[in-house]
């Protein structure tokens, strides 16, 4: 059995860290203009202040160190309902990807959407990454006819919106 536990400030530099490195090896399509620009420290620093101040929810699965995390809470789309949560981010690292670590954190992050009072949930995922994109389907979620286009890091990418009812 997959541990899954509510994540505190202390876990934020393992976090960054999983962050970093499910980045490096989930997005390499960008190229290494884009993926050098992704910096741990940056990312432990980002998770840091997440978890002193957010009212969202962070779960990691540890082992001997986190292997992923995901993170829940209300949804940040301007024409949300006020029923609908967000999986934001969900990440593992690239060394435990089809291990049952991110199975395990869905259940967590979906019960915890449940238990927030969400009787729905979305989330944003690039076009072009298919494993996400079969993971998040198999796990019962599906396309809803969102779209957006992003620009960061000069990179341009776009991504699709799945929901689910909980």
């Amino acid at each position: 059995m997959i541990e899954v536990r509510r994540a505190t400030v202390a876990d934020a530099d393992v976090i960054g860290r999983v962050h970093a490195a499910s980045w490096r090896g989930a997005y390499e399509q960008f190229g290494p203009a884009f993926l050098d620009t992704i910096v741990d420290e940056e990312r432990v620093e980002l998770w840091k202040r997440v978890l002193a101040d957010d009212d969202g929810a962070v779960f990691v699965a540890p082992s001997s160190a986190p292997t992923g995390f995901i993170y829940v809470g209300a949804s940040r789309d301007d024409d949300a309902a006020a029923h609908v949560g967000e999986l934001m981010t969900f990440y593992a690292a690239p060394e435990a990807w089809g291990t049952g670590v991110g199975r395990a954190l869905m259940a967590a992050g979906v019960e915890e959407l449940r238990a927030m009072g969400f009787t729905e949930a979305m989330l944003w995922v690039l076009d072009t990454n298919p494993r996400a994109r079969r993971f998040y389907e198999a796990a019962g979620w599906h396309v809803d006819g969102g779209t957006k286009h992003q620009s960061w890091r000069n990179a341009e990418f776009d991504e699709v919106r799945y929901r689910i009812s909980l």
